[in-house]
């Protein structure tokens, strides 16, 4: 059974785009900045969202590829 979600992970197209459009249109806040992925934290919700640029590894542009459990 799953307890948590620690994280979830969105692959995106364009990583600056999506960050704005996920700060602009939803008031989520960049936590981390990394090279081609973001974390975004909303509120005080412990779950950020990572997303992460990437087009070609075989992942769906716009799917969840992840999540961390602990079980």
């Amino acid at each position: 059974m799953i307890e948590r979600i620690d994280t979830m992970c969105l692959v995106v197209k364009d990583v600056e785009k999506a960050g704005t459009w996920y700060e602009e249109k939803l008031g989520f806040t960049v936590s981390f900045k990394g090279e081609g992925y973001r974390v975004l934290s909303i509120g005080d919700h412990p779950v950020p969202l990572t997303i992460e640029e990437n087009e070609t590894v075989g992942h769906r542009v716009g799917t969840i590829r992840s999540f961390s459990r602990r079980i």
